[in-house]
């Protein structure tokens, strides 16, 4: 398309814009476009066309009716063989840009041309007629054009606030068709309390600027989707974040605003309403769960009997294992599980260390405030920690971006925090020292601090903008946290919360789990992405040595980064163990980084744990390897999802703590090995994992179930992303956990299984039975 450029005094007068289109066997023609501005007067066509001479002739090809601003094509036969001609609208009643020249087309070898034009949107209604002329004569053809349709009108603002408001719990309003005056994107919308008669303690920002808002009647922000639809979280007003507490029977009044925060966006007030209504009671349910038995880890290929530090025992327990946490007052595990958004199955279960026997098991509450399709969504459980000094287990509320406490002895519920309490909470950890629990906020870029014994909310410690903080470690009074963004540690005074960044000298490209040899103060870090993804740090952050974890390779045959997600340091072989996801295993190195061996986690390592007794444990999420009920290799009819929770014991006897546990296990851990250590497993260590399985959600985790196994990523829906979906979704990266789908099945395996004779619980091991069963009993109500 060829534009004639407008003279400086040119009169801008309409738009034309035309395209020549060559048909089979025509030249193609050329047409200028035309541009002028809207809110001029419509151009009056000539009263009668001039007289047509020559050869030629000129027709429409369709309809010769057509609205401002559509679309003509227009043909010509019997014109001189390789003619340039020009076109006129209405023999140059039309001009724009300084010209009445609309088109120019070329003939072809017989004459004949055609030529697509687009109709100003400025030529009034009526009829009109297009003219080809050149040296050889001239012809027109005539054409009506029609009313141009009228823009629709533009969709009406709603709003919707929930109609009940329950005591102590944040509540989420959401509107639609809030766009800019542009039409295209959204606008920024504001919410008011009581007409703005409450005013907020806590910070805001604009969501455009970035600033802090100085309004202080403003209880919640937005900038709406390009669609127009927005969702605003606002606190439960107390007096400790504003100056009005709501009470029971209260009928707080939503305005929403838009129009003074962006340019372009209208000014629209609209207002809801809700009532503050008692929180419903909380239940727990109890879980029987049908665990399997207690069997070998199978050894990794390339390791033998005469090789073997490390020997492992396992058992496939529940779906969508996420974390463990180690008690020594209870000699117990801890392990954290969660299903698929909308999260309608999670469980906390308690088994002995020692033997991995289920003793208790249930599933936390459903969340009241879910409704439609997240009717009857529980508050899910990802990170774990034990307390012992209080007889508290703490878990994260990922999806409900909080944190709930519960009984070390009957797992009951002890507290569950408001949602919103803990943007998209991924990790919590209980340090006795302190008195203190900390807790990981991904989205939230900050660490959240608890009274572990009146379990307040007493802190949050802000991070600098960008860092989204992922595992946690306590040495001594330092606190020591890792950045998915980046390959970043943050060490953070438990007394007074100061905050020391130190950056990773490595070519780590984010950091995922980290922890720390107390004696040296070598740090080890793992990251799921990067030419490196562990490496070994001085306490002062010099750089010991990287190491590469391969995963399975790709489609183009390339190996991928092994996916390290969590890092466990046994105090009593001097060992770090690190779980690689996309790698399916779980390595182990000494101190210098040197390889000691290369465990099998099964499908999708997540998470390692150590109890400072010479012993790991390790729970994955890509559910069991398949096999047959009688062991051999041949697939079983239904694949078990149900994940492993692994103990690794190394070849140092645990040193006995001087101080006796509370309720010491039930056997001893320094128990060696009653079986023939040659003899073979029990089932084929061939087998391959379980396609699928429940994965976690990563950084802001994302409800639309969908993972793209990029693992612990912090953004959302799952993967472990801090979002989770995950974040990242999930994400969420998008969650927190690890994806959904991955890559890769469990490592080859060859040679006998060693390990210590484990004694599974007879009476909690269900065969034939349904993985996990939900009983009516209830075993808490507390909020």
């Amino acid at each position: 398309m060829h534009r004639i450029p407008s003279p400086a005094t040119g009169r801008r007068l309409g738009a034309l814009s035309l395209a020549v289109a060559l048909g089979a066997g025509l030249p193609l023609a050329s047409a200028p476009a035309f541009a002028a501005p809207g809110g001029l007067a419509a151009q009056a066509a000539a009263a009668t066309p001039k007289p047509d001479s020559g050869q030629g002739t000129l027709s429409i090809d369709g309809s010769s009716a057509v609205k401002a601003g559509g679309k003509l094509t227009v043909k010509g036969t019997g014109f001189v063989a390789k003619d340039e001609l020009s076109f006129k609208l209405d023999d140059g009643a039309y001009t724009a840009n300084g010209t009445d020249i609309v088109a120019s087309a070329t003939t072809d070898d017989q004459g004949a041309f055609s030529l697509e034009f687009t109709v100003p949107g400025d030529v009034s209604v009526g009829d009109h007629w297009i003219r080809a002329l050149s040296g050889n004569g001239s012809h027109h053809v005539a054409f009506t054009v029609t009313a141009a349709d009228s823009p629709a009108p533009a969709a009406e603002a709603t709003v919707n606030a929930p109609a009940t408001w329950y005591e102590g719990q944040p509540i989420t309003v959401t509107g639609k068709n809030w766009k800019n005056g542009d039409g295209a994107t959204g606008s920024v919308v504001a919410v008011k309390l009581d007409m703005g008669g409450v005013n907020r303690k806590y910070d805001l920002k604009d969501p455009i600027k970035g600033t802090s808002l100085g309004n202080k009647t403003i209880m919640g922000v937005a900038k709406a989707k390009d669609d127009g639809s927005f969702s605003i979280t606002i606190p439960y007003p107390t007096l400790k974040n504003s100056d009005t507490a709501y009470k029971v029977g209260d009928k707080p009044s939503f305005t929403f605003l838009s129009g003074s925060m962006q340019a372009g966006d209208p000014v629209r007030s609209l207002a809801a309403e809700t009532e503050v209504a008692p929180s419903p009671a909380l239940h727990t349910d109890e879980l029987t769960v049908s665990q399997s038995a207690v069997t070998d880890v199978p050894l990794t290929q390339g390791t033998d009997l005469a090789t073997a530090k490390v020997a492992g025992k396992e058992t496939s327990v529940v779906r969508g294992l996420y974390q463990t946490a180690y008690s020594k007052k209870h000699g117990s595990i801890y392990a954290a599980a969660v299903g698929r958004p909308p999260v309608k199955d999670s469980a906390l279960v308690k088994l002995n260390a020692d033997t991995l026997e289920v003793e208790k098991a249930i599933a936390p509450p459903v969340d009241p405030t879910e409704e439609g399709e997240k009717a009857g969504a529980r508050y899910a459980a990802y990170g774990v920690s034990a307390d012992d000094a209080n007889n508290r287990v703490w878990v994260t509320n990922t999806r409900q971006n909080t944190v709930a406490v519960y009984d070390a002895d009957t797992l009951a519920l002890v507290k569950q925090f408001p949602k919103g309490a803990t943007p998209h909470s991924r990790d919590v950890l209980a340090d006795a020292a302190s008195g203190k629990a900390f807790v990981s906020n991904n989205s939230g870029q900050s660490i959240s601090v608890f009274d572990g014994k009146t379990l307040e909310q007493q802190d949050d410690i802000a991070l600098r903008d960008g860092f989204k903080p992922m595992s946690l470690k306590v040495v001594g009074s330092t606190l020591y946290t890792t950045d998915i963004g980046s390959p970043t540690i943050t060490k953070i005074d438990t007394k007074t919360h100061k905050v020391t960044y130190l950056d990773i000298p490595a070519k780590l490209e984010s950091a995922s789990g980290i922890d720390v040899d107390p004696a040296s103060g070598t740090i080890a870090v793992a990251g799921q992405a990067g030419s490196a993804n562990v490496v070994l740090l001085d306490k002062d952050g010099k750089l010991l040595k990287e190491i590469a974890v391969a995963g399975p390779a790709n489609e183009e045959g390339d190996a991928t980064a092994g996916g390290s997600l969590s890092v466990a340091f046994d105090a009593v072989n001097k060992w770090f163990y690190v779980a690689n996801r996309t790698a399916n295993s779980i390595t182990v190195y000494d101190t210098d980084g040197n390889l000691v061996q290369t465990l099998d986690s099964g499908k999708f390592a997540n998470h390692v744990q150590a109890d400072g007794r010479g012993n790991v444990y390790a729970v994955n999420k890509g559910g069991a390897r398949t096999t047959a009920t009688d062991g051999t290799a041949a697939r079983a009819a239904e694949p078990d999802l149900r994940d492993y929770v692994q103990k690794f014991t190394g070849p140092a006897v645990p040193t006995p703590d001087p101080t006796e546990p509370t309720e010491a296990p039930t056997s001893d851990p320094t128990d060696q090995p009653t079986t023939d250590p040659t003899a073979e497993p029990t089932a084929d260590p061939t087998g391959e994992p379980t396609d699928g399985s429940s994965q976690q959600p990563s950084d802001s985790p994302s409800d639309d179930g969908k993972d793209d196994g990029s693992g612990d990523n912090g953004s959302g829906d799952d993967g472990d992303n801090g979002s989770g979906d995950n974040g990242s979704d999930d994400n969420g990266s998008d969650d927190n956990g690890s994806g959904d789908n991955g890559s890769g099945g469990s490592l080859p395996r060859t040679g006998a299984a060693v390990g210590a004779a484990v004694a599974a619980g007879a009476a909690l091991i269900l065969v034939g039975g349904a993985a996990v069963t939900i009983t009516r009993r209830r075993t808490g109500s507390r909020k």
